[in-house]
């Protein structure tokens, strides 16, 4: 899975999106999404505090809802 990052730096430039890492998948229910996404953002220097206090939302595209039987 393809891990960005949208924050805002700069109120005059607005919010900007940037590649952050990628991610292997084993599974895709909502737990087997979620430790890995938690354990990269960990590696890059998120801290736990710091996405209680700053991390609004988690997006996906749900693919494997339109092709589960290859998924």
């Amino acid at each position: 899975m393809v891990v960005y990052v949208r924050a805002t730096f700069d109120a005059d430039v607005g919010p900007v999106t940037f590649f952050l890492d990628m991610v292997e998948l084993h599974a895709t229910d909502a737990n087997e999404i979620v430790a890995p996404v938690l354990q990269c953002l960990a590696g890059h220097g998120f801290t736990e505090e710091f996405l209680k206090e700053s991390w609004v939302g988690l997006a996906v595209d749900g693919v494997r809802n339109c092709f589960p039987s290859i998924l």
